[in-house]
Formats: structure tokens, C-alpha cells, sequence
């Protein structure tokens, strides 16, 4: 019987986590006197086993169909930005725009991500690895950022790939701090839409008041009032959540001792140490500096943006930090590269400050195309030069090699 059942192992290639059921499959099947019952074991068996090989095949196909109705929502997402104006009108309005504006905001930017380069050798110093170049990490980054377009955060596991290649950093290593990094990012871009609400308060609050009393007539009287409640509510919220995470830390302690908060505990013990990890970082000033560089970079990027299009030229800085930080949320979300989510809400934003229609979806459009086709040219240098250097490195090390057993053979 052992001879048969490894016969029906090696037919159905029965892996290690299964073999006890396909030998207990087997064994009904090899002492079952009905025929017929045989056979719908063999199927059994045949639907087993396939479903165990297919495992790996069957969660490609869930994620290739998230990201196909991702991209559907982004796509869609997108039309409804461009609402009743269509691709050709489009078109016929990039005629107008200014493009030494443009070009002057893709410098910018990628200044910006130089200078996230530079701080990343920063973060990643402290743990060993004092000889990286700004040039290599600057490949690592932007080789994610094209990544990032295809399928949402994958952009981060692919610069540390990267990374492995041209350094030999481990993953594991430098994923705990780009980790680091988007804490860090959001705690800014956070602190961003709160200075944004506060300096553009009466706007968004006008805005809002008329938009919602288009729909909710009877409510329009008190929706002032209902908006200032909504906002001092939101902020109590906030200021309630800060210092809930104060609490939590100071008896951390007494509060693992409860299961249900054990995780949740685990997971802001984690933030908390990634953000103040930062403290290894040789020159902390510098480090800011940097941060404060970076997002100042991103700012100027949109800000410049606004005298490409004749019709957000006049725009202020309040309203330049308004498109910025909004623009920046819809970037985050889990759209590939920001598309669709990017165009709805810079389209909105920009309402606030009467630009409707075709400059907004203009405005949208080209900064957001602009940004793309800066990431597909320079993110795919990037891994082609990357791919250069690992194989340089690799020869490198393979003629090393050899010239060590030759000595040894002397």
C-alpha cells in the first residue's frame, strides 16, 4: 500500500502539508470494494490536490482583479473630473499653457527627491551602512516612485530591492526606514491640513455652506452654525486622540495586560519608535532641515504650477498650500500614481477659489501628467542604471573571487 500511495504522491504531486489527507484519501481508495465509490474518490482526490497546487495561482488572480477594478475606479475617477468637457477640448486648451512654468516645477521636484535621497542616507547611516551615495539612493527612490504608478506602495519594496542590488542592503533593513520616512510624511502632511483649514477657514467654509444648501435647502439657515459645530467637534476629536496615545503609552504596561489592547498597543508602541528613531540620525537639525526642504520642494511644485494656466495665475500662496495639501491626499490614496483621485479633488479644491471647468481640469491634468512622464523617464533610467551597477558589482566581485582561489592555489 506505501508503494501505491507514493505512486498517487508523485502523480498528483502531493506537497508535505497534504500528504496526510491524500493518505488518508488514499487508503479509503485502496480498501473500497465498490468501484464506483473508487472513482469518485479518484475525483476527490483530483479536486484536492488541485486546489492545494493552485493556492498560489488562485491569489494572483484576486490580485490581479483588485488592481483591474482599482484601475477601473482610478479611470473612472478620472471622466468624472473631466465631466461634460471632453478629451479633444482637452487637448485644444494644453495650447495655452505656459510650459517654462512646468518645466521649472518638474526641476523642482526632482530637487525635492534629491534631497529625500540624501535623507534617507541619513536614516540609514546609523545602522551601518556609512558609504552609500546620494546618486545610488536617488536611483532607489525614483525607481519606486515608478512603481508606485503601476501598483499602489509597491513603489516602497521596489527601492529597497533596489537598494539590496546596488549596496547590498538588506530589505528588511532599509524597509524599517522608509517605513520611518512615511510616518514621518504623513505626521507632516497632516499638520499641513490643519494650518490649511485654519488659514483658508472662511473659504472652505463658504464653500461648503453652498454646496451643501444646493441640496439641503431647509438646512441652509443653520448650516453655518452646524459647520463651526462639526469643526470644534473635529478638533476636540483630534486633541482627545493625542492625548488618548499619551495615556496609552504612560500604562502601556497595566493596559498589555488586556488581550483586546495588547495589539493595538503593539502597532502605536511601533509608530511612536519608528518616528523617534530619528533620533540616531547623526545631525538632527539637519535632518529637519531636510524634511522642511522636501515638502517646501512640493509646495513650489504646485505653487509654480498656477502661472502655467492663465486662469490660476492670480492664485495666492494660501490657495497654492490649499491645492498642495489636498493634492497630496489624493495622491496617497490607493489610486496607481494618484490617477483620477489627484484630478476630483484638485478640481474641487481649486472651486473654492472660483476656477471651474476646463482651467481646473486643465491644472489637474498637466501637472499630474507632467509629474507621471517625469517618473516613467527618470524612474526608468534609474532601474537601467541600477541593473548596470549591480551587474558591474557582481563581475566585480566574481574576478575578486577568482583572484583570491588563485593566490590560495600558489
Amino acid at each position: 500500500m506505501k508503494l501505491h500511495f507514493l505512486f498517487w504522491e508523485e502523480k498528483y504531486s502531493c506537497k508535505s502539508d497534504s500528504k496526510y489527507s491524500c493518505f488518508l484519501l488514499f487508503s479509503v481508495l485502496f480498501h473500497s470494494q465498490r468501484f464506483s465509490k473508487a472513482i469518485t474518490l479518484v475525483k476527490l482526490l483530483e479536486v484536492h490536490t488541485l486546489l492545494i497546487t493552485n493556492t498560489t495561482a488562485l491569489k494572483k488572480i484576486i490580485e490581479g482583479t483588485k488592481y483591474l477594478v482599482m484601475l477601473g475606479v482610478a479611470f473612472w475617477l478620472f471622466l468624472l473630473a473631466l465631466g461634460n468637457l471632453s478629451i479633444h477640448e482637452l487637448l485644444e486648451e494644453l495650447s495655452g499653457v505656459r510650459y517654462s512654468w512646468i518645466y521649472l516645477s518638474i526641476g523642482i521636484a526632482i530637487l525635492s527627491h534629491w534631497l529625500r535621497a540624501y535623507r534617507w542616507n541619513m536614516l540609514l547611516e546609523p545602522l551601518g551602512y556609512k558609504r552609500l551615495t546620494s546618486f545610488k539612493t536617488f536611483l532607489a527612490v525614483m525607481s519606486g516612485y515608478l512603481a508606485n504608478m503601476a501598483v499602489p506602495r509597491m513603489g516602497e519594496i521596489t527601492r529597497c530591492g533596489i537598494l539590496k542590488k546596488t549596496d547590498g542592503v538588506p530589505v528588511t533593513t532599509s524597509l524599517g526606514t522608509v517605513i520611518t520616512e512615511r510616518l514621518l510624511d504623513a505626521l507632516v502632511l497632516l499638520l499641513l491640513l490643519a494650518l490649511t483649514l485654519i488659514l483658508d477657514y472662511e473659504i472652505i467654509k463658504e464653500f461648503t455652506v453652498s454646496l451643501f444648501s444646493e441640496r439641503f435647502a431647509s438646512l441652509s439657515d443653520r448650516y453655518h452654525t452646524w459647520f463651526n459645530i462639526l469643526v470644534a467637534a473635529g478638533a476636540v476629536l483630534g486633541a482627545g486622540g493625542v492625548i488618548g496615545l499619551f495615556l496609552l503609552v504612560r500604562y502601556k504596561e497595566r493596559l498589555k495586560k488586556r488581550a483586546a489592547l495588547n495589539k493595538l498597543l503593539t502597532l502605536i508602541e511601533q509608530g511612536f519608535e519608528g518616528i523617534l528613531s530619528i533620533r540616531k540620525v547623526k545631525n538632527v537639525p539637519l535632518f529637519i532641515l531636510l524634511t522642511m526642504g522636501i515638502w517646501f520642494c512640493y509646495y513650489m511644485m504646485s505653487f509654480l504650477a498656477f502661472r502655467a494656466i492663465p486662469e490660476t495665475a492670480h492664485l495666492s500662496w494660501i490657495a497654492g498650500l490649499s491645492v498642495f495639501t489636498f493634492g497630496g491626499v489624493g495622491m496617497v490614496l490607493p489610486a496607481p500614481g494618484g490617477l483620477g483621485t489627484y484630478h476630483v479633488i484638485v478640481k474641487s479644491v481649486l472651486q473654492l477659489y472660483h476656477v471651474k471647468g476646463a482651467p481646473a481640469v486643465l491644472f489637474a491634468t498637466v501637472v499630474h501628467a507632467a509629474q507621471s512622464i517625469m517618473f516613467v523617464v527618470i524612474g526608468g533610467l534609474s532601474i537601467f542604471v541600477s541593473v548596470f551597477i549591480s551587474k558591474k558589482k557582481k563581475n566585480e566581485n566574481e574576478k575578486h573571487t577568482h583572484r583570491v582561489k588563485n593566490m590560495q592555489q600558489r
